[in-house]
């Protein structure tokens, strides 16, 4: 039998943190033009006002090329900004397309169908029905069997034991619910 082992909780602490500190990263990529646009009319308005009024003297010397330049800068600023921030972002996302992710979309989909049965708001013959047509556990068997044999070319053969019972409990409840037409 395969046990189960706990999940290390620094881990997953270490993914908690970086999801936050990819959602502020993100905040910031897309909102930096947005947070910058204000204190750029502002200025560009003062400017424009101290023109015509001259009550900042210091303002007197600035020029329109100077003035346009200024907008490139901060543009340019605002880009390079937006830019980094979603680039790290992408970087340090746990939750990034890598090989298996798709899995996390799989079992929230099957988490929620066994919350409706639970609850009683889902008929469990149509999900039942569903669960055996979909062959989901034909599915996970095949994946189960690959990434045993997978571990096993690898040489890791505890893991690929423990991989075996997993595969042969996931083919005796596949066999529960009607596909007989899984390899042993």
């Amino acid at each position: 039998m395969t046990e189960s082992q706990p999940i290390d909780s620094s881990l997953i602490r270490t993914a908690n943190v970086r999801r936050a500190t990819t959602r502020v990263l993100r905040l910031v990529g897309r909102n930096i033009d947005t947070a910058a646009n204000l204190p750029v009319a502002l200025a560009v308005l003062t400017w424009i006002a101290n023109t015509v009024v001259e009550f900042a003297p210091a303002l007197t010397r600035l020029t329109v090329w100077d003035v346009i330049l200024y907008l490139l800068a901060v543009g340019g600023g605002i880009a390079v900004i937006e830019n980094v921030t979603l680039t790290v972002a992408s970087l340090i996302d746990p939750d990034s397309d890598r090989d298996g992710d798709d899995l996390w979309d799989a079992a929230q989909v099957l988490t929620k169908n066994a919350v409706a049965v639970g609850e009683g708001g889902a008929d469990y013959g149509d999900v039942c029905i569903a669960l055996q047509a979909s062959r989901v556990m034909p599915a996970l068997h095949g994946l189960t069997a690959q990434l045993r044999d997978a571990y096993a070319r690898d040489g890791d053969m505890e893991e690929a034991s423990a991989l075996s019972d997993t595969e042969a409990l996931i083919r005796t409840a596949a066999e529960s619910l009607g596909h007989r037409d899984i390899g042993k």
